[in-house]
């Protein structure tokens, strides 16, 4: 009865969006765990610190990326991100070019993806409506997830069976098959947002929030127009978004933390290849295990929460935060893969608390 009344069974539009996404984090941590292996196996470890970089430094160009979501046709550029990072990912798979190229894909790749976010997001309740929002994030999450504990094993296994070519574009297969879903006649049909709601009762939502109109969940004490887009700039919409930031300590606070720790998790994910290669003397299946298993800490963490529904936030993120920091540390003083792994399970459940939310 609950599959038969799934958004997943009763919804083919966001199906279609959820199995896209799906894959795309799957193929993402694919080729992601393959590549640093082999950047790692021919140019060696300071090379997978510039590989952190390039996999990292485009996403602070998130806030304005994602006010570009505002301005554009959100289908039509979430097609575009994913047919461009099918070409990024073909190009590295037939050239294998050296480092320098390398990075630079890399670093494309990742500015698509991060543009290609918040325009799903503020489709999202578009394709479902106000009251199955909630369902849907739930049901989105589990993709995400389910990509993110899949991808590094099945990297790691393609690798070792196959090559860095073969992995690569079983990447950008998944990027096709996400692009041909988005531009399916069904989807570009998809029921337009409802009527605008009147200025003066919405002041709207910062723009490059990722936030659609029907997004903003009633009683959260922020108001939306369904057209929150201000005759300013982008540079003028971001300036602010960051005053409204820097003007609520509350949400300056949280930020800051959330930056800090996004960042060190980024440079915790790539450094459990050389980690794995160097140390635990590990072959390419068990170094994609080792980022598996901090995805399945990823994904058990929010069905730990729902199961407690009376749970205060600001002590889930002090524990996930707490949690992140033991399992780094555990994973960095493993002397042998059975703590590695425990380690790097309990760094992934933190990671999930961080963004975990209640559901009351």
């Amino acid at each position: 009865m609950l599959l038969r009344d799934s958004l997943l069974a009763t919804n083919p539009i966001f199906r279609r969006y959820w199995l896209g996404r799906l894959g795309s984090y799957a193929g993402d941590q694919v080729a992601r765990t393959a590549l640093l292996i082999a950047v790692f196996d021919r140019y060696g470890p300071r090379a997978v610190g510039w590989m952190l970089l390039a996999s990292t430094a485009p996403r602070l160009l998130g806030p304005v990326l994602g006010a570009l979501a505002d301005r554009f046709d959100q289908r039509r550029l979430m097609v575009g991100c994913d047919a461009a990072q099918a070409a990024v990912y073909v190009i590295l798979a037939l050239l294998v070019p050296s480092l320098p190229a390398i990075l630079v894909l890399t670093a494309v790749g990742t500015g698509l993806a991060t543009a290609f976010t918040p325009a799903g997001r503020c489709l999202v309740p578009r394709m479902v409506g106000m009251d199955r929002l909630a369902a849907a994030n739930a049901q989105l999450a589990a993709a995400v997830n389910t990509g993110i504990a899949a991808g590094p094993a099945l990297g790691g296994l393609l690798l070792a069976a196959t090559d860095l070519r073969i992995t690569l574009l079983v990447n950008a297969a998944t990027f096709v098959l996400s692009a041909a879903l988005l531009a399916a006649p069904g989807f570009r049909a998809m029921t337009p947002a409802v009527a605008p709601v009147p200025a003066i009762d919405s002041p709207g939502v910062p723009a490059g929030s990722g936030l659609a109109p029907a997004a903003v969940p009633p009683g959260s004490a922020v108001v939306a127009t369904v057209h929150p887009v201000p005759e300013a700039s982008v540079l003028g919409d971001l300036r602010a978004g960051l005053r409204v930031v820097w003007s609520t300590p509350t949400v300056r606070v949280v930020s800051f933390t959330l930056l800090a720790s996004v960042v060190f998790a980024a440079l915790d994910n790539v450094a459990v290849v050389p980690f794995g290669r160097g140390v635990l003397h590990a072959g390419d299946a068990l170094v994609g295990t080792l980022g598996t298993v901090y995805g399945i800490g990823m994904a058990a963490a929010p069905m730990l929460l729902v199961m407690r529904r009376d749970y205060r936030p600001e002590r889930v993120l002090a524990v996930a935060l707490l949690g992140f920091g033991a399992g780094t540390v555990l994973t960095a003083g493993s002397p042998m893969l059975g703590l590695a792994l425990l380690g790097q399970a309990l760094a992934g459940a933190g990671t999930a608390g961080r963004t975990s939310r209640p559901t009351r």
